[in-house]
């Protein structure tokens, strides 16, 4: 039965065209949806205050309840700030997503914004890394000097965030050598 309904190349080609799609659709929402789950988690301690400096001190072993708002508004600008980095990354992989929405093949295009989501999905994953004891001293700032963290933390999510960036990047060069070989064989023709 599948057979029949592949058999001309017609619908061979809607069929591929429909799995593009419904790929490229799939990466977008899961992007989309992971950027406003970072971001809930970034402007948690500004509308679940207490509780999360609550956690945050017992896993830390500190008070942190006391701590000023201008403490947690300042750690979750910084926050923001990497956000950002995140969202541009996001944003490439989406206009990515649009030129292979659009020509329905590898092009130069695809690959350059592939690539700079890439990159600036590793940069917002190492500076986010890299800032993490700034977070932990500006949440700790009202408590004496000797209780004052400057706490580095790496999670195993940054190591999947970071390999995910990397394939992304892998995957944005190896579309641009593919293109660029089709454009030779091309001239062969």
């Amino acid at each position: 039965m599948q057979s029949q309904v592949f058999s001309s190349p017609d619908n061979k080609l809607q069929h591929l065209r429909f799995k593009v799609s419904a790929v490229v659709w799939s990466m977008r929402s899961v992007a989309t949806l992971y950027a406003l789950w970072v971001l809930y988690q970034i402007l948690r301690p500004l509308h679940q205050t207490d509780s999360f400096l609550l956690g945050l001190g017992q896993y830390w072993q500190r008070e942190l309840i006391s701590a000023a708002p201008w403490q947690y508004h300042s750690a979750v600008a910084l926050n923001m700030a990497l956000w950002a980095l995140l969202l541009l990354a996001i944003a490439c992989v989406w206009k990515a997503a649009g030129h292979l929405l659009g020509t329905q093949d590898v092009s130069a295009q695809t690959s350059d914004w592939l690539r700079k989501g890439a990159w600036a999905g590793l940069w917002s994953v190492g500076l986010g890394i890299l800032c993490r004891p700034l977070l932990s001293h500006l949440y700790t700032l009202h408590l004496p000097v000797e209780q004052q963290l400057w706490r580095w933390d790496f999670y195993p999510s940054d190591l999947l965030n970071a390999m995910l960036c990397f394939a992304l990047l892998l995957l944005g060069y190896l579309m641009a050598w593919t293109a660029e070989i089709a454009e030779e064989n091309k001239g062969f023709v």
